[in-house]
């Protein structure tokens, strides 16, 4: 069930809902950064990284025709399923290249976090459809899923357009997401180790074999190599490989070992007949599909992939500590992330690696290890394959202690203060598959700086709506601190306010209600008297009692609060600011109007005094003073705030953004009791249309416009309007609150006046 967010608390007043603002979240102002869009001509590739070389690619010939059949079948999405390593993204690479003269446009994604995440997050594509400005605003108001729609809606714009998502090995955020793909007007092929119901698949088995033994002879192809010296046929050849099942990527691996090696095919034979076949640990597991993917036995290959490459390379080659240092370095990064070797050498020395690692690298890609690629400018870049990735994680300890450093590095990339106005959280925000990846490899792991860059991930995933996400992240956090720490410690303390503020957006109160009495106490036990911690439970944890309708307590610890910051800041600080607004909202829930005007009008003045007018908290504090002003009667007065903050939103965040809405809304409603009801009714109308397009039909925020909108056509007297829309509203506040909330009560209050 939708929650109200926190601090937009809707208040019935007389016969109208007034919406509330976004004045503060927590400890902090909500700070927005936008890039200004531009009109853009949609080019013919919407990201970087669309392959357009396949040479390197051998047979598959049959899997293309398929995934070709059913996609000129209008089946728009095709899933391109099997084992890792097997070949999925080989066969999706050819096809975007051999089909290419069918597209207008061809766009190439990587999964690295989540399906939504990959899309509203990539900042090339946004850019190249010319919306990173309006997807911004959707994420900065978190709304996630509104960012989502914006995406697929631009995408449906365009003619002949392939889509290949690489990665998706997640089944449960393919399930999710499948409305998305079944709404797509493109093509898209989605790679992925999963095969959920109800999806057209095209299955990739292990490779025929006479392009099996095409692939082998073409990486050890000289003269003097070892298929002609030892006058190898296809039919030995074909021999070898079945004992690697035809795996696509163990083909490769073997014969780029064997090859570095300078071993006579005969030798590659029996090392692998003698050493793999008959290995008694191997043959007792079976091929396992890696991380996220279901689990695809197979009676006949018995060996567990991961095992059987580590096996290849221990008793074909040896490697340096250098060589092992690079493996654990660079399988530290995102799967299939690409890096060019300048990042590349700034990245190995986080772990000591100083020395040149052109050599080293350059071995490390003639055995297998590393893929290299180029840049659009023809540098060298490198990439290690989501399967190499495992089995450095597994036989070369790949360990926290190891990563320390980079953990603490990826920890700082990812750190966002909302106070810094420096700070921009969707710059910040593109450093997170970074921590995302340390996550996976160290979630389990009690370090203090694992505790680190899991709030830090939470607090981004905060900040732009997935909610779950953070608390998944903060309560880990929040359990490794506790493990590591005495109870009282300022760590555990500032986990708790952290995790208890996604639990008030969430709407689990009481949950939040008992991390931050906790807090709080231990605040009060173990520091000084007035520490800035102390002020940051007790406002937080007065936020959540004016949520739950305790105004008396949480006036009670807004104003110590207050004192607080007051004596350690200053009358003029940023944080002094915030305290006196959340302070003033719950007066104006006691209806001490006048106390709430005079600290709204402070919180005002200091604001402008230290960002200037263009400062986005300006516009919500001059909202919430003329919601404090309206009350008192002086409707002039919040006419004027509410038209100054209107323009404000307006002009940094455009029409769609739902704080204009809100702002809309609140100024209709002041020109209602101006009796300026065609004027009133002309803000709502772009109100309910912002709603509808941010939230939907049967959203909460929907249907308050629908109301408010409702009453303004009654004063009109367009009665019949007015009933549609309060029978929509009554929809909503039914199915989402339930029959005995006030506001479907309101609602139904107003059915009479509407005959």
């Amino acid at each position: 069930m939708s929650q109200t967010p926190p601090n937009q608390k809707n208040k019935i007043v007389d016969s109208d809902i007034q919406v509330g603002q976004n004045a503060h979240f927590g400890d902090s102002i909500v700070y927005n950064h936008f890039y200004r869009g531009q009109t853009v001509t949609i080019p013919p590739l919407l990201t970087n990284d669309v392959p357009v070389n396949d040479s390197h690619i051998i047979g598959r010939a049959a899997e293309l025709a398929e995934m070709h059949d059913h996609l000129a079948q209008n089946r728009p999405t095709v899933l391109v399923n099997g084992i890792g390593g097997i070949g999925k993204t080989t066969v999706a690479t050819k096809y975007i290249v051999q089909y290419a003269h069918e597209y207008a446009h061809r766009a190439w994604i990587t999964v690295q976090s989540s399906l939504l995440e990959t899309f509203v997050n990539h900042t090339t594509l946004l850019s190249t459809l010319g919306i990173t400005e309006e997807v911004q605003r959707l994420l900065s108001a978190q709304q996630p899923a509104a960012a989502l729609d914006c995406v697929l809606l631009h995408l449906n714009k365009l003619n002949r357009t392939l889509i290949v998502i690489d990665n998706a090995n997640d089944l449960a955020d393919l399930v999710e997401h499948k409305h998305f793909f079944d709404a797509l007007h493109c093509h898209c092929l989605i790679t992925s180790r999963n095969s959920p119901p109800e999806w057209t698949v095209v299955a990739i088995e292990h490779l025929p074999t006479h392009e099996a033994v095409q692939l082998f002879k073409r990486i050890t192809p000289s003269p003097k190599g070892v298929i002609e010296t030892v006058k190898a046929t296809d039919e030995t050849i074909k021999t070898l490989l079945s004992k690697l099942y035809f795996h696509t990527l163990l083909i490769e691996l073997v014969a780029k070992a064997i090859h570095s090696a300078g071993l006579s095919f005969a030798e590659a034979q029996a090392m692998i007949e003698e050493r793999f076949i008959h290995h008694q640990e191997l043959n007792e597991e079976l091929i396992a599909t890696g991380k996220h993917g279901d689990s695809l036995p197979e009676n006949t290959k018995r060996a567990n992939i991961e095992d059987y490459i580590w096996h290849i390379f221990k008793n074909v080659q040896g490697l340096s500590d250098t060589d092992k240092d690079i493996l654990r370095g660079i399988a530290l990064l995102p799967l299939g992330y690409v890096i060019e070797r300048k990042a590349l050498k700034e990245h190995l020395a986080h772990f000591g690696i100083k020395e040149e690692v052109v050599r080293h690298l350059t071995l490390l890609v003639e055995r297998g290890w590393l893929e290299l690629e180029r840049t659009e400018d023809g540098k060298p870049a490198y990439k290690m394959h989501p399967l190499i990735a495992d089995v450095v994680k597994k036989h070369l300890s790949l360990d926290v202690v190891f990563a320390d450093a980079y953990i603490e590095h990826v920890t700082d990339l990812i750190e966002y203060d909302n106070l810094n106005p420096k700070h921009n959280l969707f710059v910040i925000n593109q450093n997170r598959p970074l921590a995302e990846r340390l996550s996976d490899l160290f979630f389990e792991k009690n370090t203090e700086g694992m505790s680190e860059l899991l709030d830090n991930i939470g607090n981004l995933e905060e900040n732009f709506g997935f909610y779950q996400k953070a608390a998944h992240h903060k309560e880990r956090a929040l359990d490794i601190a506790e493990t590591i720490f005495e109870k009282k410690h300022k760590m555990i303390i500032d986990r708790q306010g952290n995790l208890a503020n996604v639990y008030r957006k969430l709407g689990k109160y009481n949950q939040a209600v008992e991390l931050l009495e906790t807090a709080l106490s231990s605040a009060l036990s173990s520091l000084v008297d007035k520490h800035p911690t102390i002020a940051v439970s007790q406002s937080n944890l007065a936020l959540v009692y004016k949520d739950l309708g305790k105004y008396d307590r949480a006036a009670e610890l807004l104003e110590a609060a207050l004192v607080s910051d007051l004596k350690n800041f200053g009358q003029e600080h940023s944080k002094v600011a915030i305290r006196k607004s959340n302070l003033a909202m719950v007066y104006k829930d006691l209806g001490k109007f006048d106390r709430a005007a005079e600290l709204l009008e402070a919180a005002l003045a200091s604001n402008l005094k230290n960002f200037g007018q263009k400062h986005p908290g300006i516009s919500t504090i001059q909202s919430n003073l003329a919601i404090v002003y309206r009350n008192l009667g002086k409707f002039d007065r919040a006419a004027e705030l509410l038209e100054a903050a209107l323009a404000f939103d307006l002009k940094n965040f455009g029409q769609k953004h739902p704080n204009v809405a809100i702002c809309q809304s609140n100024l209709a409603n002041v020109y209602r009791d101006l009796g300026k009801y065609d004027r009133a009714a002309e803000l709502l109308e772009s109100a309910l249309a912002s709603a509808l397009k941010n939230f939907g039909q049967e959203h909460p925020e929907t249907a308050i416009m629908q109301c408010n909108l409702a009453t303004v056509y009654i004063d009109l007297n367009r009665k019949p309007e007015a009933k549609v829309l309060l029978q929509a509203a009554y929809h909503t506040f039914l199915k989402t609150f339930g029959e005995e909330h006030p506001y479907t009560k309101r609602v139904q209050s107003w059915f009479p006046r509407a005959e």
